[in-house]
């Protein structure tokens, strides 16, 4: 429906029952504002019908859930769609700033900042302060070598560790591992040739906790496959989602903390699928 501009109207009324399908929803709209088709489907309307979609984008950023928030948000800021021009009134931004959670929608934050700034030329503060501490309790018996098996639905993935490297990381990641929280937390992101990624509370990749850990990023470098990694998004924002390379990836380099790899089931790490699931992660030694 998504490459049919005369379908927009049913795409919107169409009902949803998850955020994932109100975010293909949005992505289906935006294909079609942006088909080579659509101007010549609406004519002289056709500035009429963008400004219907830009506002149901705008209304699905105003009820405030973090991840169709920051999924929908870059498409308004894209400069092809002319939101700036096409939308005038910032109350949406603002309603939706007004329920996001800091640390824990930080992510959301940024995007709706990068939004507002491109079209009311203002932004929001970004709270950054809930950073967790490092426990020193965790890594005082821990071992350079140390090992955590990460067991999923398709096989178990051993993970050597770099507390020297990256502590606060680490040390967090264990913390994370003992509570089972990454028992039954979803592969999320696949992507061939580049990573997979887990440990998100909501599943969809916009979910974090509610506090942040500092960015340990060292010398080392992903410039081979199965190097482990903490999600970002910028400086000091880590929270509980981590990934696996499937290949070298040194432009991550600098950006990304590394704080582990694979040793064992990189087998395991190129068959996961998106949906497929952690059902434990365990130190193992």
């Amino acid at each position: 429906m998504g490459y049919d501009p005369y379908q927009y109207v049913n795409i919107i009324a169409i009902p949803t029952t998850s955020k994932m399908e109100e975010m293909a929803k949005v992505e289906a709209l935006n294909n079609i504002i942006n088909s080579p088709d659509f101007i010549g489907a609406y004519k002289n309307n056709y500035i009429k019908v963008k400004r219907e979609i830009l506002y149901y984008f705008a209304s699905k950023i105003r009820e405030g859930d973090s991840g169709v928030a920051a999924f929908t948000a870059p498409i308004l800021a894209d400069e092809k769609n002319q939101a700036k021009t096409l939308l005038r009134d910032s109350t949406f931004l603002e309603e939706s700033m007004s329920k996001m959670v800091q640390p824990r929608d930080l992510e959301t934050v940024i995007e709706l900042n990068k939004l507002s700034k491109y079209l009311f030329d203002t932004t929001y503060t970004e709270q950054t302060s809930k950073v967790k501490s490092l426990n020193f309790n965790t890594l005082s018996t821990l071992k350079d070598s140390a090992e955590v098996v990460v067991k999923t639905t398709k096989g178990n993935i051993t993970i050597m560790l770099y507390p020297r490297l990256a502590p606060a990381t680490v040390s967090n990641f264990l913390e994370l591992c003992k509570s089972d929280y990454f028992d039954d937390k979803i592969f999320h992101r696949v992507v061939p040739n580049f990573v997979i990624q887990t440990g998100c509370p909501r599943g969809d990749g916009f979910g974090s906790m509610d506090y942040t850990i500092r960015s340990e990023l060292g010398r080392k470098s992903y410039n081979e496959a199965g190097y482990v990694g903490m999600a970002s998004a910028g400086l000091h924002t880590e929270s509980s989602q981590f990934f696996i390379t499937h290949s070298p990836t040194p432009h991550l380099d600098g950006r990304y903390t590394l704080f582990g790899k694979v040793i064992k089931g990189m087998d395991v790490v190129h068959q996961i699928v998106l949906g497929d699931k952690i059902i434990d992660a365990i130190l193992s030694k």
